[in-house]
């Protein structure tokens, strides 16, 4: 939310606005207690890593497989060019997934979208680990896979963008840039010592990872997209009323840590 400086000044006189001033942009924090600014250091990290980790098993799943490809050749009777498409497909359905989810996620809520697309890649990283999958079943099932995953790209971003305030995010989405580069060669790396014992422990890993994300999605990730510009309305006009005793319990709008979802209390 941009404001003019004179605005900003007005702004900072206030009762209970916490205002970034760190630099042109302000970004306001209400003062309802359901505002992700507002929460507090050990929920929005537990927000920002599981952004992060999302993002990392996304970049991790589509280099741990390379490794094997010698061994899928003899699995799906495939030549080594046909087999090289398993990558690319990935890449395509990764591609896909976020233009696909963004604006859906920015109405519905980041959570739901992410769980959904994590649930798509769990089902999909689970049916490329069958031993009699065709060539063809494969190669969409990694469609599938990378269509799932994609998803976690801009939506973690944007998870990290709601907990942080301007001058924190420089630092956050460091750290989140930074998952991605570690599960790209990780993956690499596990996948060659993988490839030693069995191209179907590369998914059989791979289905318990999601799993484990998924989990820690469920179980840790609340709603942290906020409808700042309605509080925010709703804080002036009772200020220009000067009615104290309406607080933010009287906003009908359900938002982040209300909506019906299982979030264990951090």
């Amino acid at each position: 939310m941009e404001l003019s400086m004179s605005a900003l000044e007005n702004a900072e006189h206030d009762e209970g606005l916490a205002i970034d001033v760190i630099s042109s942009t302000a970004i306001i924090a209400t003062k309802d207690p359901l505002d992700p600014l507002n929460w507090s250091f050990v929920k929005k990290w537990a927000c920002i890593l599981i952004a992060c980790l999302s993002y990392f098993t996304q970049l991790y799943f589509t280099t741990v497989i390379i490794p094997c490809f010698g061994l899928l050749q003899a699995q799906l009777h495939a030549t080594y060019n046909q087999v090289n498409w398993i990558f690319g497909v990935s890449a395509l359905g990764m591609a896909a997934g976020p233009l696909l989810t963004a604006s859906i996620a920015d109405t519905y809520g980041r959570r739901i979208v992410l769980i959904f697309s994590t649930m798509i890649a769990l089902v999909s990283c689970g049916c490329t680990s069958l031993h009699n999958i065709s060539f063809s079943g494969y190669m969409a099932a990694r469609f599938f896979l990378g269509l799932g995953a994609g998803p976690s790209a801009n939506i973690s971003l944007s998870i990290i963008n709601d907990v942080s305030f301007e001058h924190e995010r420089g630092f956050r989405v460091g750290l989140w840039a930074v998952s991605a580069n570690v599960g790209s060669f990780a993956g690499a790396v596990v996948g060659g010592f993988i490839a030693l014992v069995s191209q179907y422990w590369a998914t059989y890993h791979l289905t318990i990872f999601f799993a484990f994300t998924l989990t820690c999605q469920c179980l840790f990730l609340p709603e942290t997209n906020y409808p700042r510009a309605a509080v925010l309305e709703h804080e002036y006009r009772a200020r220009e009323r000067k009615d104290n005793s309406r607080d933010m319990e009287e906003i009908s709008l359900k938002r982040t840590r209300q909506l019906g979802y299982l979030v264990f209390s951090i």
